[in-house]
């Protein structure tokens, strides 16, 4: 249940008292924060989540952050994972697990294509996916297995004669799928079905498709677990084409599945608004009855040069936008429920500077890093392993953290150091997104500022010996590159703010300080 927006003021050195009063406080000091409350098994639960800006005029939400839809908020929120392609060459994946290691990565899709793990019907080449997976596990990557059913072929079917190999007989694929788990079943627990729909493909043909997938996925999902009874099952498909999805839902496209895998790819467009995707797809899900865990892969920026010679015919980015657009993506898929984020890709598979899938990468196909591989980086260094929204107390009613103090106190500082003659338009535009660890543990914010048109710079630098922070708290912040700032500087660019509670010494009997405060 949503309850009503709640306006209050923080007042410096004055406890917040209780979890509502400090969500009040927050909500205060930066104008374009809206509180969820909801209640879960009869204890208040609070998140802490950017739904809309308020403007001027009063509650109209901007462009820069869609509202979410009524009731579709994930039941909870799982720690943030980090994952990366690495293309669908297995003797590639094993030569670049080390990179993907260093980048903070903890799991790594294998892409099983049918085709060239079983090139002919009586032979299996298992070397290089043998070898893939074992040093994916070597430099401690979780490898998540990706069965890749060939997308020139029609849906497999019984009592099909083959011509030619592979042949879409449906004994033939089952039984690739069942050799496929059970020899990686030892470092692989969860699996991706997944078909890709034709470059070419007419929608109304694709379309009415759905139900037969839906049969394929529950008939190589069965085999799965035939094969490995404890795997889990998730099926990859499109987060835009709502029609095509509630048909393969309403055809039991999900039975037996632990979840979905989306691809919202939207490039070039900036990702405000990917929490929306996400949330129209968990609604869909709901009404029909299903709450499936979502996963987001295939999501990146390409920084190919004017308008890419392959399709999508579409503009790329600059080096500095894939590395705001990197954190970004990950902080708004995170907000909306999205717990494991696979991000395309980990370096350039071509070396054409005009086409886009040619230039996804992290790195350059020489091996040089862009400025993505540094937020990345920092991304999974700051964020990896952290829960979305505000810690939460073990008692509804319990006193604030003082992290959560000294956030209330950091928000205030910003407001007025932006309420300038633009300010109200600034503040407006202001994203401030918290990730909580275990209990006691520091609290990491994200801020930037995202405008249409973009910012050309920053905005404001606010000192953080400026910031009232309560004793028992410290402010850490960093960059997007992970540098040190003795300055918290506003802008497009996200930085990281790490409020840290420190241990604070009580004064001694018949000590200055406690004398002090007796009189």
């Amino acid at each position: 249940m949503r309850g009503k927006l709640v306006w209050a003021k923080a007042v410096p050195g004055k406890p917040l008292g209780g979890r509502l009063t400090r969500l009040k406080s927050v909500a205060a000091v930066i104008p374009s924060v809206v509180i969820l409350c909801f209640f879960i098994l009869g204890f208040t639960l609070f998140g802490f989540i950017l739904l809309g800006f308020v403007t001027v005029s009063g509650m109209a939400p901007s462009l820069a952050a869609p509202a979410l839809a009524q009731d579709t908020e994930p039941a909870e929120w799982r720690p943030l994972t980090l994952g990366l392609h690495t293309g669908p060459d297995p003797q590639r994946i094993a030569a670049y697990m080390p990179v993907a290691a260093a980048l903070g990565a903890a799991v790594v899709p294998v892409d099983f294509a049918w085709e060239r793990v079983q090139p002919a019907a009586d032979r299996f080449d298992w070397e290089d996916y043998d070898f893939a997976v074992r040093r994916t596990r070597t430099h401690g990557l979780t490898p998540i297995g990706v069965l890749l059913y060939p997308t020139a072929l029609p849906l497999p079917q019984a009592g099909v004669v083959g011509q030619g190999w592979p042949a879409p007989v449906r004994g033939e694929w089952l039984h690739f799928v069942e050799q496929v788990v059970s020899r990686y079943a030892w470092a692989v627990s969860d699996w991706i079905v997944v078909r890709d729909e034709p470059d070419d493909v007419d929608p109304l043909l694709w379309a009415s498709e759905a139900a037969d997938y839906a049969r394929f996925v529950r008939e190589t999902a069965a085999a799965i677990r035939r094969a490995q009874p404890g795997a889990r099952v998730r099926v990859a498909v499109s987060a835009v084409d709502l029609r095509w999805l509630e048909v393969f839902i309403r055809e039991g496209g999900l039975e037996g599945a632990a979840g979905l895998v989306l691809e919202v790819n939207r490039w070039p467009a900036p990702p405000e608004g990917l929490q929306v995707v996400v949330a129209d797809v968990r609604a869909l899900a709901q009404q029909l009855g299903y709450s499936p865990e979502l996963w987001v892969w295939r999501l990146g920026y390409p920084t190919h040069g004017g308008v890419s010679r392959t399709a999508p015919h579409r503009t790329g980015v600059t080096g500095v936008q894939q590395a705001q657009y990197v954190v970004r993506g990950h902080v708004w898929l995170a907000q909306a429920g999205v717990d494991l984020i696979l991000w395309h890709e980990l370096m350039d598979s071509g070396w054409e500077p005009d086409a886009a899938d040619s230039n996804f990468g992290l790195l350059r196909r020489d091996g040089r890093l862009k400025p993505a591989a540094d937020a990345y980086r920092t991304l999974s260094a700051e964020l990896g392993g952290r829960t979305y929204g505000l810690p939460q107390p073990s008692l509804p009613l319990e006193s604030d953290e003082v992290t959560v103090e000294a956030l209330a106190m950091l928000l205030a500082a910003l407001r007025d150091k932006l309420g300038g003659s633009n300010g109200q338009q600034l503040l407006s535009s202001v994203a401030v997104h918290p990730f909580a660890a275990a209990d006691g543990e520091s609290l990491v914010v994200v801020i930037w500022i995202a405008t249409n048109p973009p910012l050309d710079g920053p905005v404001a630098a606010l000192s953080l010996n400026d910031v009232a922070v309560p004793q028992g708290a410290r402010l850490v912040a960093r960059s997007w590159t992970g540098a040190p700032m003795e300055q918290l500087i506003v802008g497009p660019e996200p930085v990281y703010v790490e409020i840290v509670a420190v241990p604070v010494k009580k004064p001694q009997p018949g000590s200055p300080t406690l004398q002090v405060m007796m009189e």
